[in-house]
């Protein structure tokens, strides 16, 4: 059994090196670095916090994502389009001015000039005006259909963020305070083997659990971090946090 035991313990050990070296490759890479060079990320001391309130989120994503600002000129441009076209409908007002010389004989000679105002109304247009109305009706429509798309979507993203940096910061203080107990177990079980009391399985056992307690630990604090990137991503702004540092 310790054999087995052993050789699983030292597989996973192989593969938990393997993901580092491709981790680390990976991140070198997005850097613009070579992928082969040294690279030693710090682990942070300080969470950061939590962005803000959701509501606040919401509000922010509305005002600093691009998408959104994009969608309104969208609908501003559908509405101009339609306002132009319902302004066919109306008369025309305008001024109409020539001028002009006149030579030769048995004519009144010189500079002639003349201007009037004129009132052009569409009677009939065979239903253009109407349907150039209708479309552009539509467009408007379309265009809010647009913009609301794009906002149900980053509602979706703000809170799906939100709530996974919530739950991976309840994760944290769950997984910390299991982290705790494991070291004062290990702590006890390695008493009692001094004493005689506890065999090597037991502080085997021991070391085994802590070691889980803290991968969880590490895994809820990833989730936490990668969650407030998707978050500040979702929000529109660059991410506020400190981030790992490169060696």
């Amino acid at each position: 059994r310790a054999q087995v035991q052993l050789s699983e313990s030292r597989e996973a050990l192989v593969l938990a090196r393997e993901g580092e070296f491709d981790t680390l490759a990976r991140l070198n890479n997005v850097m613009g670095r070579n992928a082969a060079w040294p690279l030693e990320v710090i682990d942070l001391e300080v969470r950061p916090p939590l962005r803000g309130l959701l509501g606040d989120l919401l509000e922010r994503s509305a005002a600093e994502r691009p998408e959104v600002g994009l969608a309104r000129q969208a609908v501003a441009a559908a509405q101009e389009g339609s306002q132009a076209a319902r302004g066919e409908f109306l008369p025309k007002i305008f001024v109409r001015a020539a001028v002009g010389r006149t030579d030769g004989k048995n004519v009144i000679t010189g500079w002639q000039e003349g201007a009037g105002l004129h009132v052009e109304a569409p009677l009939y247009s065979g239903g253009r005006h109407r349907g150039e109305l209708r479309s552009a009706e539509a467009d408007v429509e379309g265009a809010l259909a647009d913009a609301q798309t794009i906002l149900d979507a980053i509602s979706l993203q703000v809170n799906l963020a939100y709530r996974g940096a919530v739950a991976a910061s309840e994760r944290i203080d769950l997984s910390r305070t299991a982290v705790v107990q494991a070291e004062e177990n290990l702590r006890l079980i390695r008493v009692r083997y001094r004493n005689g009391n506890a065999t090597p399985t037991d502080i085997v056992d021991s070391e085994t659990a802590l070691t889980r307690s803290q991968q969880r630990f590490f895994s809820a604090t990833y989730t936490y971090l990668a969650a407030l990137a998707r978050l500040d991503y979702a929000v529109g702004q660059r991410q506020a946090g400190p981030s790992p540092e490169a060696k």
